[in-house]
């Protein structure tokens, strides 16, 4: 996953990325255990599940004001022809990404709490070494809600814009992110 970048784009990236995993898992918590209850009007609230969304929202708002700036800089810049590289993908595979990562991660054991938060904790950090170590690039549904999409290019190039691009763009100038990244970003 996005080779050549650094540590913290793709840890930002993942935690994004994962944030229906994570809400999931707290409101297994809420039901299961009832963690995280905020009673307001005598209703109960899952108030973790909540402070998850709004990281999560603030964490995408990051990486996409980190690659805004790139953009605006021009540093390290890659020019992209149509004729040079076509589109072949968009977002990533959603259906394997909701079957292989998002429904394995919220697999919860109802025995003891510890044992559960032990093996959740566990499960991510092993996923988190599988993709970083891959070369596909799994979608973001919070990239997605931020109007960011991956676009995934025959030339192995990997492309993060807020435009709309179709297979009749003519040319455009990205940003290299990373110093030997395959990740161009292009956010306007």
């Amino acid at each position: 996953m996005f080779f050549g970048t650094r540590f913290y784009f793709k840890l930002l990236y993942y935690l994004t990325a994962m944030t229906p995993a994570y809400l999931l898992f707290s409101l297994q918590l809420f039901i299961k255990y009832k963690i995280g209850i905020l009673k307001l009007f005598g209703i109960k609230i899952p108030w973790i599940s909540f402070a998850i969304l709004l990281v999560s929202f603030a964490l995408i708002w990051g990486v996409k004001k980190l690659l805004h700036i790139a953009t605006k800089r021009q540093e390290n810049h890659y020019i992209l022809n149509q004729r040079e590289a076509k589109i072949t993908q968009v977002n990533g595979d959603v259906v394997s990404f909701l079957l292989g990562v998002i429904l394995p991660a919220v697999i919860f054991i109802e025995d003891s709490i510890a044992i559960c938060m032990v093996v959740f904790i566990g499960l991510q950090f092993i996923i988190f070494l599988l993709v970083s170590k891959s070369s596909s690039v799994f979608p973001n549904i919070m990239a997605i809600m931020f109007s960011m999409n991956v676009y995934i290019l025959d030339n192995g190039f990997y492309l993060i814009s807020n435009e709309k691009m179709t297979e009749n763009y003519e040319r455009i100038i990205a940003v290299r992110v990373g110093d030997s990244s395959n990740l161009l970003g292009y956010i306007t």
